[in-house]
């Protein structure tokens, strides 16, 4: 096993600084020196309650979601090393969570209100580059 696919559930959450007054908030979603990436696209997702998306891993393509309202439980498991992971994001808490490639993910709707996603790609989108794995 090389180092590239060692640590791939390691460090994947990053608080997101927030700056705040009388006037409400300002969130900066995600920059470059965040996660690393330039962002290609930025896709919005609406999920109802108990819905689950994913069920896939990429081996190019890297993702970063930050939920902005809702609740959701993400499972992932490295497609190579079989290393698995929960973490739950609530929009109350300003995190980005990274999805590498070769990690396959869900993510679940686990509140009682629709949650709304922000999904950062750093690669156009390519059918190719998308495999059905069940987490």
């Amino acid at each position: 096993m090389n180092m590239e696919t060692k640590n791939r559930l390691n460090d994947i959450l990053i608080n997101i600084p927030t700056r705040a007054d009388a006037r409400g908030e300002a969130v900066k979603i995600m920059t470059v020196a965040m996660t690393g990436w330039p962002t290609r696209d930025i896709v919005s997702l609406l999920t109802n309650p108990g819905v689950t998306r994913g069920n896939h891993y990429h081996k190019v393509k890297e993702e970063a979601f930050v939920v902005v309202t809702g609740r959701v439980l993400v499972k992932m498991v490295d497609v190579e090393t079989g290393e698995r992971m929960e973490i739950t994001l609530d929009g109350k808490n300003r995190q980005i969570l990274l999805i590498h490639p070769y990690i396959a993910h869900t993510i679940k709707n686990i509140g009682d209100v629709p949650c709304w996603l922000v999904e950062m790609e750093n690669s156009d989108y390519d059918k190719n580059d998308d495999y059905k794995f069940e987490v």
